[in-house]
């Protein structure tokens, strides 16, 4: 078996909070006692070998405010929903990198133990159904949690005023009314914790898809001041339906902890051009304008304008901006559209399509469309033209990709 792509997020042409609010897979802020900005420049660090804007140019900051709030702070960006239904194990693998500000980790004030998160996975998003998570300890170790109980706190630090690489690898099954998890935390690449699992948990798994949350500092920034902040960047999330629950064994393909290949998802390019090819039976017709990429190319998605087509089967094509420039080396994992769709009833399924050499396109995905306006996704995960669908995408087919999209 392979991994299967989930998510990924770079974060490097951070949008603003309220893109991500709005994108798919959408993100949640939580803000009582901070700040959450999704494309700060404050701390940002490079992968090994590359330079900005490849990776680096911004950053996740969580910037804790009044942090010693009884019950606080609740600071805190989430993720989801992430997966497939179908996906009856739910396994995954999370890495990322962190930074907190020297002194945020200090003591004092009044805390639960949940207060001193520093990530969490949660099954079911929005229930009490949670599958691994980890904690902050003043010394700079990490406790690692399953299912909500304490099982081992590393030997290893996580130093101030550092960017360090941290990984969760996390499993679980449905038995009969019950699940059992299994996880195990890992610092720069090395497992920091043994693997806890299968622990029991008397809660079925009721849904395939997962949430992750990261949270700020619990404690004092620098000197006095009250604030500090808690940075995430290179986000990397992917399932795995391989993991055994017993040892943590895989036989996907790829290492758990990825510290040198960084893969990106660029959540601002939109279309610019029609694509006469993709064109046939009754032509969608603009509601404003000439262009049917003219009305669907908004930053946000909105039905304000719109292209439409009154007659099945019809179909139009569009062409998208390029890529930054220095995203010319990148290694691209999977490519998503996400666009905006409304059906009335008796034109209420659709396929759509996706190109890279704005010729060869890949299979049909089908999409029932509501009648009310909806977000509806289609991934690619590996070149459908002049790979062939079996070799990874790069910037310059990217670059030339399409998009089609038929009323069936």
């Amino acid at each position: 078996m392979t991994a299967k792509l989930v998510y990924i997020n770079g974060l490097e042409l951070g949008a603003s909070n309220a893109q991500y609010l709005v994108g798919t897979p959408s993100w949640l802020f939580s803000e009582a006692y901070g700040t959450v900005i999704m494309n700060s420049a404050v701390r940002t660090h490079q992968p090994i070998g590359q330079v900005a804007p490849f990776a680096g140019s911004v950053s996740l900051q969580l910037r804790s405010e009044n942090a010693q709030a009884y019950g606080g702070p609740d600071v805190a960006a989430y993720v989801s929903p992430l997966g497939d239904a179908g996906n009856s194990a739910r396994g995954g693998r999370l890495v990322f990198s962190h930074y907190h500000d020297a002194g945020v980790w200090a003591g004092g004030g009044s805390y639960y133990a949940s207060d001193r998160r520093l990530v969490r996975v949660l099954y079911s998003p929005g229930g009490n159904t949670e599958a691994c998570s980890v904690q902050w300890n003043s010394n700079g170790t990490l406790s690692l949690y399953v299912r909500g109980g304490w099982r081992e706190t590393t030997t290893a630090i996580v130093p101030d005023a550092t960017w360090v690489r941290i990984g969760l690898v996390w499993t679980g099954d449905n038995i009969g009314s019950h699940a059992n998890v299994g996880a195990r935390l890992y610092i720069n690449g090395a497992a920091a914790t043994s693997w806890y699992g299968p622990v029991w948990d008397n809660y079925s798994q009721n849904d395939d898809s997962v949430q992750i949350g990261f949270f700020g500092s619990h404690g004092h920034g620098t000197g006095s001041d009250p604030w500090g902040s808690t940075f995430v960047d290179h986000i990397v999330v992917t399932g795995d339906d391989s993991i055994d629950i017993n040892d943590g064994t895989t036989t996907s393909t790829g290492a758990y902890i990825d510290t040198e290949s960084w893969q990106v998802i660029v959540p601002a390019v939109r279309p610019d051009s029609d694509i006469p090819a993709f064109t046939s039976g009754t032509d969608f017709v603009p509601s404003t304008g000439s262009d049917n990429f003219g009305v669907i190319d908004e930053a946000l998605p909105s039905s304000a304008d719109y292209t439409e087509s009154s007659a099945d089967p019809s179909s139009f094509g569009c062409g998208y901006t390029a890529l930054a420039g220095g995203l010319s080396g990148a290694v691209v994992k999977g490519v998503q559209m996400t666009f905006m769709g409304q059906g009335d009833g008796t034109m209420a399924t659709a396929d759509t399509q996706i190109a890279s050499d704005g010729a060869t396109l890949s299979a049909a995905k089908a999409h029932t469309v509501a009648a009310a306006s909806s977000i509806y996704t289609h991934t690619v995960e590996q070149d459908p033209g002049t790979g062939g669908g079996a070799t990874d995408w790069t910037a310059a087919t990217v670059n030339s990709a399409g998009f089609k999209y038929t009323t069936t």
